[in-house]
């Protein structure tokens, strides 16, 4: 989340004024909590459309068809909370939160408690296209998943 002024000057910049009105029009779109920030994960959503390029895809599809041994796409909240690895996240790294506190943020993304609520291959999809966008680099989102998902 980022201050509106911070994201006026950010895009001067890159050379791009934005007037008053721009600037209420930004915040009514990119404000999605109503707390007066904008959301960057929000604007670089727009930016890249919310999409997972082809070799994205490919790999979040393939990380999914793992941790799905049935093949059913049956992969369970349980199955993502035990396959889940922390340790590249820089929070844990720096003691900031503990594997239980990432892991329980990273399942209330899923909005569902019991462990045996199945998460679909679409919603997995769905998942990421919301993360890769803050992910420039294809090398680094694919990095990520496969050290995200370091049991498989």
């Amino acid at each position: 989340m980022i201050e509106p002024v911070d994201f006026k000057f950010g895009v001067r910049n890159l050379g791009i004024e934005i007037n008053e009105d721009e600037m209420k029009q930004i915040m009514k779109y990119f404000d999605t909590e109503g707390c007066g920030k904008i959301s960057l994960n929000a604007v670089l959503h727009a930016i890249r459309d919310g999409s997972l390029n082809e070799r994205r895809c490919k790999l979040v599809e393939d990380i999914y068809n793992r941790l799905d041994v049935s093949g059913g796409e049956n992969v369970t909240i349980a199955c993502l909370e035990d396959n889940y690895c922390c340790l590249p996240n820089p929070e844990y790294v720096s003691g900031q939160k503990s594997e239980s506190q990432l892991k329980a943020e990273f399942l209330d993304v899923w909005g569902r408690s019991e462990r045996s609520c199945v998460i679909s291959l679409g919603e997995f999809i769905d998942y990421y296209k919301d993360v890769s966008p803050s992910i420039i680099s294809d090398d680094v989102f694919e990095n990520m998943m496969r050290n995200t998902w370091c049991h498989n």
